[in-house]
């Protein structure tokens, strides 16, 4: 927790500053300039947002910029309500503008020290199998630390966190990593579920499970790339994710996956449990001359003679003395 407190404190005293700016350049194109950022416009309803790029002109209009980014839309829509209705300032006041991205890069810089540390696990614990230790462990959370605190201090994050419509880039950001979360913590679920036995049987509840994970963190990323449209790039962080890290251990492996029902679970259980019993136990002699199968009952005699049986057989075709199509049993004779 302590490490989390230090993070999030650098975030916001590196950008806390910005709190008092006002709105420039392109922010006053996209919050004053835009008329779907008015709550109170009886023309511009809350969901024309979705018919109108990022600057409030018609998505099909030749003029339009074609940057379609509607819920950043309605996050500066609601910024203005809040202003006006809650806190009694004028709605274009920029302070909760920028609050509201020092918050949001907070909590970017948070994501990024769990996602350092859901990797780093991952590339010790599920995919090599080995047991984490404390020191293992503990250098884990502190490569995290140094890596959150770095991205929290970056001055690359300036122009993203100073300036309001910066908004675009923090939440396009938020839905990656929390996908990326998601998306990995299935994905180990699934290789912790396989590397032990190269043929795995899911439920269906189970195949559900993965299935689900793997919807909602596709969700998350479409939800994103109604910030900002590059966040449809994450998919392709999800790809290199399981190419890289899991691939190769399922290969390895050869790994084969059946989805059944849990009553073909229990059914299949059974029937190995009979395998097993068959295999190490001696047959039930149902009859006289045949096994609980009703084939032949053979001792270890016979099954040491039908060894050397088929050796001298092979012996046989390799003097090339008789025809391979010959009987067995003229082999035998002639031998």
């Amino acid at each position: 927790m302590l490490h989390e407190i230090v993070v999030a404190a650098i975030s916001l005293g590196c950008f806390w500053n910005s709190y008092g700016g006002q709105l420039v350049f392109d922010d006053t194109l996209a919050v004053s300039g835009n008329p779907d950022t008015n709550p109170y416009s009886i023309n511009k309803p809350w969901h024309g947002v979705f018919y109108n790029d990022f600057w409030g002109a018609p998505i099909t209009s030749a003029s339009s910029h074609k940057s379609y980014r509607p819920l950043c839309v309605l996050c500066f829509r609601l910024s203005r309500i809040i202003n006006e209705d809650l806190l009694g300032r004028d709605s274009l006041d920029p302070r909760i503008f920028h609050a509201g991205n020092i918050i949001l890069h907070t909590v970017n810089s948070l994501l990024v020290y769990a996602l350092y540390r859901s990797i780093l696990s991952a590339f010790k614990d599920q995919l090599n199998g080995s047991k984490v230790t404390k020191n293992t462990q503990n250098r884990n959370t502190s490569i995290a630390f140094l890596a959150s605190t770095l991205f929290s201090a970056h001055p690359i994050h300036c122009e993203s966190v100073a300036s309001v419509v910066g908004l675009a880039d923090l939440m396009c950001s938020i839905c990656g990593l929390i996908a990326i979360q998601i998306w990995i913590r299935s994905s180990l679920h699934y290789l912790k579920a396989v590397r032990n036995s190269p043929n795995t049987t899911f439920s269906y509840s189970e195949a559900a499970w993965y299935l689900a994970q793997t919807l909602i963190a596709i969700t998350i990323v479409l939800i994103g790339t109604l910030f900002k449209e590059t966040c449809v790039t994450w998919a392709a962080v999800f790809g290199a994710f399981d190419v890289i890290m899991l691939l190769p251990a399922l290969t390895e492996r050869k790994v084969s996956v059946v989805i059944t029902s849990r009553t073909d679970l229990g059914a299949d259980s059974t029937r190995e449990t009979k395998k097993k019993t068959t295999a190490v136990g001696k047959p039930i002699q149902t009859k006289e001359g045949e096994d609980a199968d009703g084939g032949e009952m053979h001792d270890n005699s016979n099954i040491q003679d039908a060894t050397v049986l088929e050796e001298n057989y092979d012996e046989y075709r390799a003097d090339d003395t008789t025809p391979s199509s010959a009987p067995l049993s003229t082999i035998t004779s002639q031998k």
